[in-house]
């Protein structure tokens, strides 16, 4: 292990204990609360925008802006009182300790799939302005491991498409990535 590992590990196991402290249930809420929020949002805001539009005046650029705040922070309101229901149920029928051994792992997994993002671009920018990879991250145990994984996460994505234009850079970046 090099420096680069000790890095990496750093905060993933910050996010373990963060898991370990909230337990699953409080961290996958979170996560949860966030994405349905941003999504409820942006899916909504217009809807929402005009009906509320009928009982206040705003003007036009300012109803999706108050629409998206009012139902962001109303969706994390609610996933935050369902999950504190689900943490003391939790509690009730003794099986807290399943919570938290499943938050260590939830949490340590959040960590190391960002961590994998940014390992990915890292890798990707190398190829694409250096040369020749850093020599450290090729010594590293978690660099290229975590560069792989993000890079096939991004494979199958219908999320992220990929511009043509950078297709070369993938496929030199997957050569360099082969183990």
């Amino acid at each position: 292990m090099n420096y680069i590992d000790y890095i990496l590990l750093v905060p993933i196991l910050w996010g373990g204990f963060r898991g370990f402290k909230n337990g699953l249930i409080s961290e996958g809420g979170t996560v949860l609360a966030l994405v349905l929020g941003i999504w409820i949002s942006i899916r909504f805001s217009n809807s929402f925008g005009e009906y509320i539009s009928q009982y206040f005046t705003l003007s036009e650029q300012y109803r999706e802006v108050v629409a998206f705040t009012i139902l962001f922070i109303g969706v994390i309101i609610i996933c935050f009182l369902i999950t504190r229901l689900l943490v003391r149920f939790f509690k009730a029928i003794k099986l807290q300790w399943l919570d938290t051994l499943l938050g260590i792992l939830f949490g340590a997994l959040k960590y190391v799939i960002v961590l994998a993002f940014v390992c990915f671009v890292i890798h990707t920018l190398t190829i694409r302005y250096a040369s020749k990879p850093i020599e450290s991250t090729q010594q590293s145990l978690l660099f290229k491991p975590l560069a792989h994984s993000a890079e096939s996460l991004l494979e199958g994505s219908i999320v992220l498409p990929i511009p043509q234009a950078a297709d070369s850079l993938i496929i030199k970046t997957k050569e360099s990535l082969s183990f």
